[in-house]
């Protein structure tokens, strides 16, 4: 008798995505190209006629350290938490005090900020999804600007991305580790820049309570616990300069009251929007002084969180929780932009990374759509069209700024949207298609990043990185509002890299 032994049963094959050798050395090569370029353009570098002299201070005295003073003996604080600064100090004790040891975090905070984007999208939406936002980000104007000004924008806005990036893992997985580490970045990014560290909240509350997994309560008590966290760490600074005697610490500047919460909450939240004290409106982040520094990609990414945004999908689903998240983390800076007072234009560095991310997940979404076939496969070439008109018009605003500009994106946006539309109508003969839909990717991120990178570039020639009133990307004329940016120090508008002590 011959038993037959039962055909064992497979197991479902696992979905994998698609793997990408260039994968790993893209960003790496991304990250050290913007890393050369910002690095070089230190040598334009701008050091702040307050900050400057309060960092001196810090290298000298532990105490000045600890309580970011402005002098050695720790008189009087600067109008800010010391956060930022102290990095700067710690630089300076380890290089010497000079405008090198000063700028390096900014270059080193940069890059990383541009590495760690290119992470959290990569998990989001994938490699090339995480290339582009990466890329978009680094070529920013604001960002290449920053990256060699001694201003706390730009540690603020790499523990903002660290944020999103432990939200993300926390939505995915549900963990309540991950969503306090996210807390506890915000947080840090509160000694950097305060309240405005605080506007990310409302995007990380509300993605992980639609879209984390476990029922509603456990997800409320997470986001409590975060919250607490996020306080906590946030606070920390105030409640010390709270608690310890008047006597045995300095004066808080920025206060009429020496009071730590009166600086941080009255001076730099309040004060910016008392009545009358708004800016221009909604229109605000579509200033010609704002957008070409921030701005390029607006049509794109709204393009591709409107797309994200539709359709029907789970609750947990990560891809439309990463839109709501970068969406409404979008829409709050661009209402606090528009409602309160901006001292400078280099605040809206913020919403580089939802601008870069939204731009890089559209995009992945809008290419799958366009394979697809279908009414959704005009979606791209609509957005490519759409965002190359937007560049022609902020370049037209200035003529005379790279005047070769113009035309180049004017050129790569037609054989972008030419060859898109064309590929459509090739049947039969894959290998052509093929080539001709390369060539359009290829000259699809060329038309969108050419412009802003053309402005982030130009921040390693003097003539071109800045003024008295802040640090700017492109030409004198586009720079943004000036004015008191706290201390109502400014930036030395004679030699660039120069440390100036002398308090304005």
């Amino acid at each position: 008798m011959t038993i037959t032994a039962p055909a064992p049963t497979l197991a479902a094959p696992v979905a994998r995505r698609p793997h990408f050798p260039w994968a790993r050395v893209a960003p790496l090569l991304l990250a050290l190209t913007a890393g050369l370029v910002y690095a070089w353009g230190v040598r334009n570098g701008q050091l702040h006629n307050y900050y400057s002299p309060a960092v001196k201070s810090m290298t000298e005295s532990w105490k000045a350290f600890l309580w970011g003073g402005y002098d050695p003996a720790a008189s009087i604080t600067l109008d800010k938490l010391p956060g930022a600064f102290q990095v700067e100090a710690l630089s300076a004790r380890i290089f010497g005090y000079s405008s090198w040891s000063l700028l390096l975090p900014q270059v080193v905070e940069s890059v990383l900020a541009v590495l760690v984007l290119y992470g959290m999208v990569r998990r989001w939406m994938g490699p090339v999804a995480g290339i582009v936002a990466a890329a978009a980000f680094a070529t920013t104007p604001i960002v290449a600007a920053l990256a060699h000004a001694e201003i706390s924008d730009t540690l603020l806005t790499l523990l903002l991305i660290l944020a999103a990036d432990a939200w993300l893992r926390a939505v995915r997985a549900g963990r309540l580790g991950w969503l306090l580490l996210s807390g506890v970045w915000v947080g840090l990014a509160f000694q950097t820049k305060m309240v405005q560290a605080w506007g990310v909240l409302p995007a990380l509350a509300v993605g992980y309570l639609l879209a984390a997994p476990g029922p509603l309560r456990r997800r409320l008590g997470h986001v409590g616990l975060a919250g607490v966290v996020t306080v906590a760490v946030s606070l920390y600074w105030v409640v010390l300069a709270s608690v310890v005697p008047a006597s045995m610490r300095p004066y808080i500047d920025g206060s009429t009251n020496n009071s730590a919460w009166s600086m941080v909450f009255d001076y730099n939240l309040f004060s910016r929007y008392e009545t009358g004290a708004s800016g221009v409106g909604w229109t605000y982040l579509l200033g010609s002084s704002v957008a070409t520094q921030v701005g390029w990609l607006y049509p794109v990414a709204l393009i591709g969180l409107a797309l994200g945004l539709s359709g029907r999908r789970p609750r947990t689903d990560v891809v439309r929780a990463g839109f709501v998240m970068w969406g409404l983390w979008l829409a709050v800076h661009a209402v606090a932009f528009s409602e309160g007072r901006v001292a400078h234009s280099f605040y809206v560095v913020s919403v580089a990374p939802a601008v870069s991310a939204l731009a890089g997940g559209g995009l992945v979404l809008m290419w799958r759509a366009y394979r697809r076939g279908g009414a959704r496969r005009w979606v791209l070439p609509a957005a490519v069209v759409a965002t190359v008109a937007w560049a022609l018009y902020l370049s037209s605003r200035f003529p005379t700024f790279m005047p070769w500009l113009t035309p180049l994106v004017a050129v790569l946006g037609a054989v972008a949207a030419g060859l898109l539309v064309l590929v459509t109508f090739v049947v039969g003969r894959p290998k052509l298609r093929a080539r001709l839909a390369l060539v359009a990717v290829v000259a699809t991120l060329g038309a969108l990043l050419a412009a802003p990178a053309t402005w982030a570039a130009s921040t390693v020639d003097a003539a071109y990185s800045g003024s008295s009133i802040g640090p700017a990307a492109g030409p004198v004329a586009a720079f943004g509002p000036g004015g008191g940016g706290g201390g109502g120090g400014r930036f030395p508008g004679g030699a660039p890299g120069s440390i100036a002590h002398a308090r304005p």
